[in-house]
């Protein structure tokens, strides 16, 4: 017997523009929040300030075991122990600890029991837009893009390309590491890293070095939000 089934697909459009047109990050240098701070604090401060911190919760477990998109991602826990998996994502556990922002902790507190959970080295800054000059130039891709999407298919991905290259300038990676090639025998050896604080320094004094690191990691989260909002339905 054969079983047919129709399956409809949804996607955002230009998720990652949108997110940078549309949410506040964080506007000023971290700093570190002198204080005990709880999960219900950060949530509760979450639109004027973003939060990173590791997360610590014993025992973490799904409120609804109904729930098909567990945010909790096994590969990006910092320590766990005796996780239940599925596909890559914590159901439960006996204990994990990740990194973590403000934007994430809402959606893990919405799907996992946090009745036993903490937030140290906790580190905020004020959130605000970003500038007018961004926007308006991720604006003006985006409609540079579509008004070429059915002409010319050139120029069309010319446009694309640079709209996505906003998102990807923000997360350049700052420590590269180099490799070495012996001509002689054609072998490639890594060359290790000896004063990464310098490395660090060198690569965000270049010319080409323009925009925050922070601003990728949060566009990825609100992100990410968004697409459990849409799971939820």
């Amino acid at each position: 017997q054969v079983i047919r089934m129709l399956f409809k697909c949804f996607d955002f459009v230009s998720c990652y523009p949108f997110q940078m047109l549309s949410k506040k990050y964080p506007a000023e240098k971290f700093g570190a929040l002198g204080k005990n701070v709880s999960v219900d604090y950060i949530l509760k401060n979450a639109d004027d300030y973003a939060f990173m911190f590791k997360l610590i919760i014993v025992k973490p477990h799904l409120k609804d075991d109904n729930i098909s998109m567990p945010a909790l991602q096994f590969s990006k826990c910092t320590k766990i122990i005796n996780p239940v998996l599925d596909n890559g994502r914590v159901l439960c556990a006996e204990y994990l600890e990740i990194i973590t922002n403000e934007v994430d902790l809402g959606i893990i507190s919405k799907q996992y029991d946090l009745t036993h959970a903490a937030v140290v080295d906790v580190e905020f800054a004020k959130k605000d837009y970003l500038p007018r000059w961004f926007t308006d130039y991720v604006y003006q891709l985006y409609t540079d893009k579509c008004k070429l999407k059915h002409s010319d298919p050139v120029y069309y991905n010319l446009q694309k390309a640079k709209l996505n290259s906003l998102y990807g300038m923000c997360v350049q990676k700052y420590l590269r590491d180099t490799y070495i090639e012996d001509y002689d025998t054609g072998e490639y050896k890594l060359e290790p890293i000896t004063d990464p604080e310098d490395a660090y320094n060198r690569h965000i004094n270049k010319w080409t070095t323009i925009l925050p690191y922070f601003w990728g990691v949060w566009v990825t989260a609100y992100a990410f939000e968004h697409l459990f909002e849409l799971g939820k339905c």
